[in-house]
């Protein structure tokens, strides 16, 4: 116990917000617990195993011995019992390629089924060679604040959304963040809202959050591509992510986010940082040349970003 208030707090700390900010943020509306589901990437006629959690108050104790029901257009799937974690689990085999959207459901004892309260769970069943292309959220789809990380307020990058739904007809598409877990609801609800394609979303548990962003990337993108072995492509925007998709195989894309008020030493420091990358990594600043490069095969290399980076530094208008 000691140590999960330990994590909670720590993560409030990071999120820039207390616990009861967070508690308040992502439990059920009208209620003091958090159900979450797990989505699953996989292929046809394999067997995955199918997680919900269920945690209770501001910080998020793990609620044990509790009936967590999967359901499958209505038709109930299977039943589990949550472990000490809070976790439940069943066995799911999908027969065929398509999306599965499953939905978990828990009733305080004692109560009916309108008391449930409920979450969603994707299964996304591709063929193993099917090309894939991975995204992070903040500052890649998302225009994130440090205060929009919790309450969801951020707006979409220009673009993204569009450019995410033309790419999923012809891609498989995974969304990998390193917001921790508790933040899933929040999220699903966010790439709903603006439109974005369905597709599995992945975050960090508290212990692999605390681990950082590229660990936690690289471990995650390692797991996926022992079954997903086709052609990818990674959209991030820092350099650690490109060097996480890098190491898995990915075709990193960054997406250089360049502050208005940006001066002259800002910008060569931003060129200087692209040096960290290898000549792989294509730099686009927006989503229509990210579109470009993953349907018509554009490129957009590092060095012509650093060359335009530092022709503004050495400008006497560095907005021109």
């Amino acid at each position: 116990m000691v140590r999960r208030i330990v994590l909670i707090l720590l993560l409030g700390a990071v999120l820039g917000s207390g616990c009861e900010r967070v508690a308040k943020e992502v439990v059920e509306p009208q209620s003091d617990y958090l159900l979450l589901g797990y989505d699953v990437l996989t292929t046809p006629g394999r067997t995955v195993t199918l997680r919900a959690r269920l945690q209770k108050g501001k910080l998020l104790r793990d609620q044990e011995g509790e009936e967590i029901r999967f359901r499958l257009d209505g038709e109930l799937r299977g039943r589990g019992r949550t472990d000490n974690g809070g976790f439940a689990s069943v066995a799911f085999t999908p027969p065929r390629v398509g999306d599965y959207e499953l939905q978990v459901e828990w009733s305080p004892q004692g109560r009916g089924p309108s008391s449930a309260i409920r979450a969603r769970l994707l299964v996304a069943c591709r063929p193993a060679d099917a090309p894939m292309v991975v995204t992070d959220i903040d500052r890649t789809l998302a225009a994130t604040r440090k205060r929009d990380f919790v309450g969801g307020e951020a707006m979409p990058l220009p673009g993204a959304a569009d450019a995410m739904k033309r790419i999923a007809k012809q891609r498989t598409v995974v969304y990998l963040t390193h917001r921790p877990d508790y933040l899933g609801r929040k999220t699903k609800q966010w790439l709903a809202r603006h439109g974005f394609p369905r597709a599995p979303l992945f975050l960090s548990r508290a212990r692999q959050f605390l681990l950082g962003s590229e660990k936690f990337k690289s471990r995650a993108l390692s797991e996926i591509r022992k079954d997903f072995t086709g052609p990818g492509i990674g959209v991030g925007d820092k350099v650690s992510d490109a060097r996480a998709y890098r190491t898995n195989g990915l075709k990193p894309v960054l997406i250089l986010h360049i502050d208005a008020d940006a001066d002259a030493g800002d910008l060569r420091e931003l060129a200087d940082d692209l040096d960290k990358l290898d000549d792989s990594v294509q730099v686009v600043t927006h989503w229509r040349d990210v579109e470009k490069i993953i349907l018509a095969g554009a490129t957009f290399p590092r060095a012509a970003a650093q060359k335009h980076l530092r022709d503004r530094a050495a400008a006497p208008d560095k907005r021109r």
